[in-house]
């Protein structure tokens, strides 16, 4: 099982936008992370940053079925105004340092 930790930007004036579509995640957006083999998956916001988790089995392969589902593409739009990829990144992954169980 892989650990996987990213940080997102979010646009300041866009926190609540963002809090708002993952009160209402789409069904088959969960739908298309399980199929990917998403376990786990949590977001926290602390100011404008998300802080992102998730495990599955290989990220490699869940990235990629993730990047060539139709629903991912489409939440993604749906977020293109509300994460601040200005910097040429939307996802800035975090080094797995430590695990407790």
């Amino acid at each position: 099982m892989e650990q996987v930790a990213f940080v997102l930007k979010l646009y300041p004036d866009k926190v609540e936008a963002y809090r708002k579509t993952h009160q209402a995640v789409w069904q088959e957006m969960i739908d298309a992370n399980r199929a990917a083999g998403v376990r786990n998956h949590s977001c926290f916001l602390y100011g404008n940053l998300v802080f992102a988790y998730m495990e599955c089995d290989n990220f490699e392969s869940t990235d990629a079925m993730l990047e060539e589902s139709d629903v991912v593409q489409e939440w993604r739009k749906l977020h293109s105004g509300i994460v601040d990829s200005s910097s040429g990144e939307t996802r800035v992954f975090l080094e797995h340092v430590f695990h407790q169980e």
